[in-house]
Parts: structure tokens; sequence; C-alpha cells
């Protein structure tokens, strides 16, 4: 089984460009995993400060990225933790 790598990617909406207001959004990655099935789970937590308000705001998503050799083929994104976790225990 090749190791596989999302260093170095960014995400969307961290490129929106100089026109875009800035931000607190910070993206962790909390975890990656490498399935039998050569797919990786990765559970992400997304934080940002409320723009007016100040306020904290928190969330953790689990995306499952599909490849064909070394290029991404699918990703799919769940929102609630066990549905993504357990689409990744279904193989394919």
């Amino acid at each position: 089984m090749r190791k596989r790598s999302i260093a170095g990617t960014t995400p969307t909406w961290a490129s929106r460009g100089a026109g875009a207001r800035r931000s607190s959004q910070q993206l962790e990655i909390v975890e990656v995993k490498e399935l039998p099935d050569g797919r990786l789970v990765a559970v992400l937590k997304h934080s940002e400060a409320g723009t007016h308000s100040g306020a904290e705001v928190e969330r953790r998503t689990v995306q499952l990225l599909s490849f064909k050799g070394d290029k991404v083929t699918r990703t799919e994104v769940y929102g609630d933790l066990s549905q993504g976790r357990a689409a990744a225990s279904v193989g394919r």
C-alpha cells in the first residue's frame, strides 16, 4: 500500500483572492488514515471567529478521498462525524 498525503493542499475558501475579506478561518487536520481500498479518510476541524460578533465557531467534518494514481478522483464530505466514519468503513 502506497502512503498518500494531503499536505500542501489548499482549501477553496483559503484561496479566494485579494478581494476576500480577512477572517480568522483555520483548518486543522485532526486525523488521516489510509483505508485498505486506497482511499484516505480525514477528520478536519474548521474554526473561525464571527465577523461582527467575534464569537468562536468550530465544527468537524470527515472527508473521504478516492484516487486514480496520484490524482484525487472523488471527494466525499460529511458534516456528521458518525455518517462519515460509517461511509469510510464501507469499502468499495
